[in-house]
């Protein structure tokens, strides 16, 4: 069995209806440690670390902001 999975960022509910989620968008193969950032206007930013291997060169920080659909920290 395969699925599509979609990283638009988009908020979505899902069958446990006290859930939303969103699949991020990351160029990197692998991601770890999110954390939640409330901004002023209430909205929320996600950051991460991403790269091709922790503790490799080119492991960098990664942000995204849902409201504007791009990333937040580049």
């Amino acid at each position: 069995m395969s699925v599509t999975v979609t990283r638009d960022g988009i908020i979505r509910p899902q069958q446990d209806t006290r859930v939303e989620a969103a699949m991020l968008p990351s160029a990197c193969p692998q991601n770890h440690a999110a954390n939640l950032l409330p901004l002023p206007d209430g909205s929320l930013m996600c950051v991460w670390f991403g790269g091709t291997q922790e503790g490799y060169c080119g492991y960098l920080c990664v942000g995204f902001a849902p409201v504007t659909g791009k990333p937040a920290v580049e």
